[in-house]
């Protein structure tokens, strides 16, 4: 990363530690990052998704593929389907933090973690996912609100009949507010870890 590259990244830093950012920020942010984080890894992944709308390759688009190929065998096979996040929210949060302090700078409190990953999960709603040739296509991420949780959810469906099937992919709760956190403050004072 260039100096130019690293002022950027402080100056995003910034605004995260502030709280005045916008998820075209986090799209910047992720896409400075993204080249030094290591391939497989929440940074990387998620840039990815900034960078390429439909997704041919990476952890997300395997573990979609895998979904989708056991609700074709079922019925047929024995199949174990394991729904599970891709990322947690804490792995997603320590990359953040590991990849800023690789910069000198801090990291982000539990809030603007939230926060920012309620950034990423509106910024990756509507991503495709295709075979290699990019042609056909077979699930796509949406999202979902709980009374509690904002989920971005993995959509594909039973080949079959053509009923949607949906699992989480990334979870986040609420960003807690200043009112949230004067009548809930245990709650707003957990980890993303202990929200899980």
């Amino acid at each position: 990363m260039d100096a130019k590259q690293t002022a950027l990244v402080t100056e995003l830093h910034g605004r995260l530690v502030a709280g005045d950012f916008n998820e075209t920020d986090v799209q910047s942010l992720i896409s400075l990052l993204r080249e030094e984080s290591p391939k497989g890894g929440p940074i990387r992944e998620l840039g990815d998704f900034a960078a390429h709308r439909i997704r041919d390759y990476g952890p997300v688009h395997r573990y979609l593929k895998s979904v989708d190929a056991i609700l074709d065998r079922i019925g047929t096979q024995k199949d174990i389907l394991q729904i599970k996040e891709v990322f947690s929210e804490s792995e997603i949060a320590s990359a953040f933090d590991t990849a800023l302090a690789n910069h000198g700078l801090t990291p982000l409190s539990k809030q603007r973690h939230r926060q920012l990953q309620l950034a990423l999960i509106s910024m990756l709603q509507g991503v495709t996912f295709a075979d290699k040739s990019g042609k056909k296509k077979f699930g796509s991420l949406d999202v979902a609100f709980t009374r509690d949780r904002i989920e971005l959810l993995g959509v594909v469906k039973f080949k079959k009949s053509g009923v949607p099937v949906m699992f989480p992919v990334l979870t986040t709760v609420f960003p807690c507010t200043a009112s949230m956190a004067k009548s809930k403050p245990r709650e707003c004072s957990r980890s993303p870890s202990e929200t899980a």
